[in-house]
This record gives structure tokens, sequence and C-alpha cells, in this order.
């Protein structure tokens, strides 16, 4: 614990923690010290499946911590008891040119004045009706 909190100086988003802990997150309750201390961190658990499947058991001992999710997967290799695992994070070296959108009246002084002018010719009539039935 004492190593994982000098990580709280030097973190940056997109660290990550990854091996056999040996502590496995299906028994969360036995590891609440451990998971707890990485949730302060703001480390999380990117692998939420068991890692190693036998047949009376399951346990998810191989881990990678995150504090920023990407993605996750798990290769089936079909020749051991367990799964390989990797995390994949794509990060292309630019970034995108964001469009900058308004969505508003243009407030030029024409502009203005042909809206004032279209109020002074509307026909108000319309809408001042003493019966309801009468009304637009």
């Amino acid at each position: 614990k004492r190593n994982l909190c000098n990580v709280r100086k030097t973190q940056r988003e997109g660290d990550l923690f990854c091996g056999d802990f040996n502590i496995d997150l299906l028994k969360a309750n036995d590891h609440a010290e451990f998971i707890d201390t990485m949730f302060s961190l703001g480390f999380y658990p990117l692998i939420q499946m068991p890692s190693r499947i036998m047949k009376d058991s399951e346990t998810l001992i191989h881990n990678i911590f995150v504090n920023k999710m990407e993605a996750e997967c798990i290769v089936d290799l079909w020749i051991t008891s367990l799964f390989l695992m990797f995390e994949l994070n794509h990060q292309p070296n630019f970034q995108k040119e964001q469009q900058m959108y308004y969505i508003g009246r243009i407030k030029t002084p024409e502009q203005i004045a042909a809206f004032k002018t279209e109020l002074e010719n509307y026909n108000w009539q319309e809408i001042y009706v003493e019966d309801i039935n009468d009304s637009l």
C-alpha cells in the first residue's frame, strides 16, 4: 500500500498497473483493502471476467488497473487454462480539428432595422381577438 500511495504524486491520465497480483478480484471481500486503495488512487480493473478457468473454479488474478478506460480483449487460446489478455489503446499523434458552430441570430444594425420594420408592418389584429374561435 505504501508504494502504491507514492503513485499519487506522479499519476498521469493513462497510467496502468498490470500483472499476476495473486489477488482474486472475484473475491473482492477478501481483498477489500487492496481494491479500496486502487479505487482511491483512481485505478479501476480493466478486466472483469475470469482470467483462469479450471474444472471446479474460476479466478481473476491476472489484472490490469487503469485510470483511463479504453478497451479490453480476452483471447481464448484453447491450449491452457489461462486466457491471454491485453489492452488496446489507440491514441493518434494528432488531434482532429474541431469545427465550431454558432447557432443564433445575426445582429447587425441592418438586420435589427429589418426586424423592426417587419414587426411594424405585421397585422397584429389577427392575434388580438376577443373570441377564441376567431384566433389563428
